[in-house]
């Protein structure tokens, strides 16, 4: 059944569809729930300590229960008199807040009684976002919705998250935008893994499906541009990178240069927003950035670059001793980068990495080979666009993630401002965890294997 036949799928069908959608909107709303639970029981919050400054975080968390104070009275991006403006405050203000971040604290901030209050809540709600938009990733994978809920609450709750919090950064805690990311990359990836066609399939008629389809994107694409600042950077080399292939792989096929249309607006809507906001926020305003920035050289890349080893290896806070104590060791007798931040594996997370690896090296074994190709579940599962697609994308992040790697080019040749390369960890797990869940759906086909394989990914995780 074509796009176009489903416009006119008969009234059954259509409940159908509508069932289906209003039970992805429950269960995304679950994997919310979920995720927010066991942050809350993590974290061992209580409704006494949300009054309360948290202990960990250090000097950062400090500035940052001030800024969100001040971001009660005055919107995060405008002067606040009261705080020291211009010559001390307002250094940092502007650096740190996103634009959906200072929105959030507009609206939630005049139901809290003070910045304590907002600070932590904003912690809170960090698991909440991200376990909504990575049940939406998986999701658009075409993964089963069970898989979906486990891998979207897995991904909201890894060590990473608590570990950007225990070191007093919030904004970066709050990584909801690295799922949607995958999603755009989805849909530069092209028809065979593009969600966008299946999910606007029951919409009456083309000029109207292709309205709702580029408004979903336009709509991905501003929430990415317009999150941390890292988030966007990471978005713009990883979809940039695929869109520069897409191209590529369309001269090299002679397709119709049509076919790029809806990659082209992923990529050039996303940095269309980048560009709009770097323009207002910066207009006029030289010395809240300026400052922030300049003492920072293309050198500090490599001191915050990251290591192979640290990112194949579980946390060392991991619940799997044996892991866990290998990479304590590691951390304790190694004297190579001792500046950089751990990526703070999840053991999930660090076995999806070996089976990325694994495909990417089976891949190239099989390049120019001739013959017909083997139709074994794991063949088919090398051969899968969309693992293709994530493997690709993984390769590329993991260039610019290890330390002296095209992060420090970058670095170089373009701007220092981004410097802690050892971050894009956070894609490279959520690309990897992408992966493994079509290769657990392709070799449990049945539900009956599958709900116990995704109970242990579950516990390990």
């Amino acid at each position: 059944m074509t796009v176009d036949d489903a416009a006119t799928l008969p009234k059954g069908r259509r409940h159908r569809r509508r069932r289906a959608l209003l039970l992805d909107l429950g269960l995304g709303a679950a994997a919310a729930v979920l995720s927010t639970a066991l942050g809350v029981l993590a974290l061992g919050i209580t409704p006494q300590n949300l009054g309360e400054r948290w202990a960990f975080g250090g000097p950062d968390q400090v500035l940052h229960y001030t800024i969100f104070s001040s971001a009660r009275e005055v919107f995060p991006f405008l002067p606040n008199g009261r705080l020291g403006f211009p010559a001390v405050q307002n250094l940092f203000f502007a650096p740190l807040f996103d634009p959906w971040s200072a929105v959030f604290v507009a609206l939630v901030g005049p139901f809290t009684p003070d910045g304590v209050w907002l600070l932590n809540l904003y912690n809170i709600a960090g698991f909440t976002a991200v376990g909504t938009t990575a049940y939406v990733f998986f999701r658009a994978l075409r993964l089963r919705r069970a898989t979906s809920l486990v891998f979207g609450v897995l991904t909201a709750v890894l060590p990473y998250h608590f570990v950007q919090m225990s070191i007093g950064h919030p904004f970066l805690a709050s990584y909801w935008a690295v799922p949607l990311i995958g999603v755009l990359l989805l849909v530069i990836g092209g028809r065979e893994t593009d969600p966008l066609a299946r999910w606007t399939a029951g919409i009456v008629g083309p000029r109207r499906r292709r309205l709702v389809r580029a408004a979903v994107v336009i709509v991905i694409a501003v929430a990415i541009a317009w999150t941390q600042s890292y988030y966007f950077v990471f978005g713009a080399i990883v979809l940039g990178s695929a869109w520069a292939l897409a191209v590529l792989a369309t001269l090299v096929r002679r397709s119709p240069l049509r076919t790029l249309a809806w990659p082209t607006l992923a990529l050039g809507s996303l940095l269309g927003f980048v560009a709009v906001q770097l323009a207002v926020l910066s207009n006029n305003q030289g010395d809240r950035y300026e400052k922030y920035f300049q003492g920072r050289s293309p050198q500090e890349s490599e001191f915050y670059g990251g290591k192979l080893q640290s990112l194949l290896l579980p946390s060392p806070t991991s619940g799997f001793s044996p892991l866990a104590e290998l990479a304590q060791d590691y951390a304790r007798s190694s004297r190579i980068l001792e500046t950089t931040e751990n990526p703070s594996t999840a053991v999930v997370v660090s076995a999806a990495f070996l089976l990325v690896l694994l495909i990417v090296l089976s891949a190239l074994g099989r390049a120019g080979r001739s013959g017909v190709g083997s139709r074994s579940r794991i063949a088919l599962l090398v051969t899968d666009a969309r693992v293709g697609l994530l493997s690709q994308a993984f390769v590329l992040a993991l260039l610019f993630f290890v330390v002296a790697g095209l992060g420090a080019i970058l670095s170089y040749v373009v701007s220092p401002e981004i410097r802690a390369w050892s971050r894009m960890s956070i894609v490279l797990s959520v690309l990897a965890l992408g992966v493994a869940g079509i290769a657990l759906e392709a070799v449990t086909r049945r539900l009956r294997l599958l709900l116990p394989a995704l109970a242990v990914v579950a516990w390990w995780g």
